[in-house]
């Protein structure tokens, strides 16, 4: 999404960022409200209450986005302290729960994109077939009325926007539940190594004792 730098090919995806944030996060909202502004005298009532409605998602979801930005070195810090509970899971019935714990992170994101990608893909199609394009966005450079291509241009332009902004919406909307999910399955780990104090024994009290101040920092790491 333009936000995480990878270790390989950052100049291509330095332009990649640039170019999804500059149309998805910024230019969608001005397009939307630009609507208003350069409405034609034989407008489309269904276009542009379907254009109004979009509107104040696509505001919200920018701004989630903009949030999300300021506070992401406080969610890579998140990841680290993960990676770290994550190493300590050695168990059967532990590694069982990590793996329930990706597999409903992957329903989640299957599950909104699902629902974002239909009503993108269904909007296009029906604006499309009737002859506008699916939320007639202010293009300075664009006009879909002045010609069949410009119209074709356009219509594709939007829909492919609209994806990108589905895609951060996916961020948006999935990310909270996949983070409580990951809280909740930790915290459940850490209660299998509480209740197995103890009752092994193979183990010395020394290595008992090593246990707990392990289960002691598991909290502390699950408290930050």
């Amino acid at each position: 999404m333009g936000i995480v730098m990878p270790s390989r090919y950052r100049p291509l995806y330095v332009i990649y960022g640039f170019l999804v944030h500059f149309f998805s996060t910024f230019y969608f909202p001005i397009g939307f409200t630009m609507i208003l502004f350069t409405l034609p005298d034989d407008v489309n009532v269904g276009n542009l209450l379907t254009s109004l409605q979009v509107t104040f998602d696509v505001y919200g979801g920018s701004a989630k986005i903009i949030v999300m930005i300021f506070v992401l070195e406080k969610l890579r810090a998140t990841h680290v302290l993960t990676q770290r509970l994550d190493k300590r899971c050695r168990a059967s019935d532990e590694i069982a729960e990590l793996q329930q714990m990706v597999r409903f992170g992957k329903k989640v994101v299957i599950f909104y994109l699902t629902i974002f990608f239909c009503y993108s893909a269904s909007t296009f199609l029906s604006s499309f077939s009737s002859g506008y394009p699916p939320y007639s966005l202010y293009f300075p450079f664009l006009k879909w009325r002045r010609s069949h291509t410009e119209f074709i241009i356009a219509s594709f332009f939007e829909f492919l926007i609209m994806d990108f902004a589905c895609l951060q919406q996916t961020v948006n909307d999935g990310y909270p539940i996949i983070y409580i999910n990951m809280l909740r399955c930790h915290m459940k780990i850490l209660q299998f190594r509480v209740e197995k104090l103890g009752t092994n024994p193979t183990l010395t009290k020394a290595e008992q004792l090593t246990e707990l101040k392990l289960c002691n920092k598991d909290h502390q790491l699950l408290i930050e």
